[in-house]
């Protein structure tokens, strides 16, 4: 009698690469948003952005911090 519809799956983030990161010789790559704020360690295999602030130490393939982010913490990267 009374029925929901099903709720629609989440859409897929797609990322395309561009000449400005490593996405196109197949290497991967994560972006934490100038709206993103974390208290605690991170730890990625992949390239790393970040435009929002960090509480924490930091190890990946290689590190793009932006003009407004903010990392409180270690850094180890291979750039």
């Amino acid at each position: 009698m009374f029925s929901k519809k099903p709720a629609a799956p989440a859409p897929r983030l797609q990322v395309r690469p561009t000449a400005n990161n490593r996405a196109m010789s197949g290497s991967t790559f994560s972006i934490l948003g100038a709206d993103t704020a974390i208290r605690g360690d991170i730890a990625a295999s992949a390239d790393l952005h970040i435009d929002g602030k960090i509480e924490g130490d930091i190890s990946c393939a290689a590190l793009v911090q932006g003009e407004s982010s903010e990392v409180i913490g270690n850094v180890q990267a291979e750039s």
